[in-house]
């Protein structure tokens, strides 16, 4: 249950009344099922991408190597940004859910 929470995440249980609140719920099932597939062909990718050249990195190390290195360093800057406002968000989350 708890990978299941991990994957899904808490922002799918905040957003989903004010989107359904906003357009009816045929179009929030759409929207999520496209973002699904945009999402799948994202990890599929970068699956593909890993395993035709494994590197120590990962997809920073594959931003610098097939784009440009100021890529590569923006990607694991914005990495570092995303995991340490990560834990205060879902406490934030998990506050308002409460």
């Amino acid at each position: 249950m708890v990978a299941v929470a991990g994957m899904i995440g808490t922002g799918l249980f905040l957003s989903s009344g004010q989107v359904i609140a906003s357009a009816d719920p045929v179009a929030a099932l759409l929207a999520y099922t496209l973002m699904g597939f945009v999402t799948a062909g994202v990890a599929y990718t970068t699956g593909e991408i890993t395993a035709f050249m494994p590197s120590t990195g990962g997809f920073v190390r594959h931003a610098t190597k097939f784009v440009e290195p100021a890529l590569g360093a923006a990607t694991g800057w914005n990495f570092w940004y995303t995991m340490a406002i990560n834990m205060p968000a879902e406490i934030s989350a998990a506050a308002t859910l409460v």
